[in-house]
């Protein structure tokens, strides 16, 4: 040992040291000795230690296989190359443990390490490494991934679908495209959401292409994805000028109600008046949810050519469409509807009644005042509780002197549906809105039948 230095004979005992704790790990018949072995080896980073920790699980006494785990805890923090080769060691105690701190992994550190294994002959450890590349989110794994949704496992390419949606980078938008097409169902169903997450106005044209697709999901899912892309306004100038929009129209008049249902749900958030007539064509579809998001569409763009075929609808057979009529004419606020929207004050659905005043106050038309009077003794409290904060939201707005009289004493001759909490005027709504009912219109239903198209969306 003549010339070396304290460091490195430090480094030669700690070596011989791990080598006879492991052997006293495996062979003593002393449980303290098996147990202090294993708390020892828990101290170095040596890769034997961590194998040999891992492999000493097997046919050991419960408090040994306790300060056995508490090692490997520690372990947990080896550098990522040491973890990979573990990944590989064909005992399954072993490529076990690294498998559960692999996957746990977020750190970018690995890229580098989980990317080399993406392409490793063995499709358990490829499914480990895009597992946990779905929780890193390193760009730097973009192309490798892309590569990855053709391997044979479907697990692996699920995984993958999953890492680049969570990554979110554009490069990945056509591949998914393509991903719909997967014979496997839940990496097509996984393809889908991610392309929300990785679309952007440069995505429109791809996604336009979709449209036309033979396979009935990849359709479905651009119309989604596209309805989600105008929440940007330049995505959404990119959707209207191009042949996007020609796409989602042609949607309407589909086969299939799911895809005129999320074609005129894409229409409306694009608020393009060339939709306004086909949308209109769909308001006597014999599938009811596809005559609500039909509504709802119209109702976003506002376009005053919907408001008597609108009011042509409030006479239709189903509760939800009518209601959703009533809304959609409040909201364009035409004075056309205004008769119309008072004749529903009569109607037989409570819902409807309350749907066509709460309009009508927003619209300050005082016909409403005394049909929600007589809703103050309804035996249901919920449309006591409407009617009461509809008269009070039209007794604050209205300058009428005589309505504000009649409904303060309406109000004061009733026992107030409000529970003692909500009593308090000082109370400011959680959502920070105004407090009106105008704010929170989506309130109302007719029993745990919900009127409002985009609830029916889901």
């Amino acid at each position: 040992m003549k010339g070396m230095t304290l460091a490195g004979y430090d480094v030669l005992i700690r070596e011989m040291s791990t080598g006879r704790l492991i052997n006293m790990l495996r062979y003593s018949n002393d449980v303290e000795a098996r147990k202090e072995a294993a708390q020892e080896l828990g101290r170095t980073m040596d890769i034997r230690a961590t194998a040999a920790l891992a492999l000493g699980l097997a046919g050991q006494s419960e408090e040994v296989t306790g300060a056995i785990f508490d090692a490997l805890e520690r372990h947990s923090l080896a550098p990522p190359e040491q973890m990979v080769f573990l990944l590989r060691n064909p005992d399954s105690k072993v490529h076990g443990f690294a498998a559960r701190i692999i996957t746990a992994v977020s750190d970018k550190t690995w890229t580098e390490q989980l990317v080399s294994v993406l392409t490793d002959a063995d499709p358990r450890l490829r499914e480990v490494a895009s597992d946990a590349l779905s929780r890193t989110r390193d760009p730097r794994a973009v192309e490798p991934l892309i590569a990855a949704l053709k391997d044979e496992c479907a697990a692996v390419r699920q995984n993958a679908v999953r890492a680049l949606g969570g990554i979110g980078d554009s490069r990945a938008a056509e591949p998914l495209l393509c991903a719909l097409r997967d014979a496997h169902p839940w990496v097509a169903l996984e393809a889908c959401s991610a392309l929300q997450m990785v679309c952007d106005e440069t995505a429109v044209e791809p996604l336009a292409a979709a449209l036309g697709d033979a396979n009935l999901g990849t359709r479905i899912c651009a119309a989604e994805v596209l309805s989600t892309l105008c929440d940007t306004e330049a995505a959404r100038e990119s959707i209207i000028g191009g042949e996007a929009i020609h796409g989602l129209i042609d949607g309407l008049s589909h086969a299939a109600s799911e895809v005129r249902r999320i074609s005129a749900w894409a229409l409306g958030r694009t608020r393009d008046g060339r939709a306004v007539q086909p949308l209109l064509g769909l308001l006597d579809d014999h599938d009811t949810v596809v005559r609500c998001v039909a509504i709802h569409a119209l109702t976003t763009i506002e376009d005053p050519r919907a408001v008597e075929p609108l009011i042509a609808v409030l006479k239709d057979n189903c509760i939800q469409v009518r209601g959703a009529a009533c809304l959609a004419l409040g909201r364009i606020g035409d004075a056309r509807a205004q008769d119309h929207l008072a004749g529903l004050l009569e109607d037989d659905e409570a819902a409807l009644r309350l749907c066509a005043a709460l309009r009508l106050v927003e619209m300050g038309d005082g016909r409403s005042v005394e049909p929600l009077i007589a809703e103050l003794e309804n035996q249901d409290q919920s449309v006591r509780k409407m009617a009461s904060e509809l008269l009070e939201q039209f007794g604050r707005e209205t300058a009428d002197p005589e309505l504000k009289r009649r409904i303060h004493s309406a109000l004061e001759s009733v026992e107030s549906p409000r529970a003692p909490q909500e009593d308090l005027d000082d109370t400011e709504p959680e959502d920070g809105s105004n407090g009106s009912v105008s704010d929170r219109s989506e309130d109302i239903d007719a029993g745990q039948t919900v009127l409002f198209p985009d609830r029916l969306l889901h």
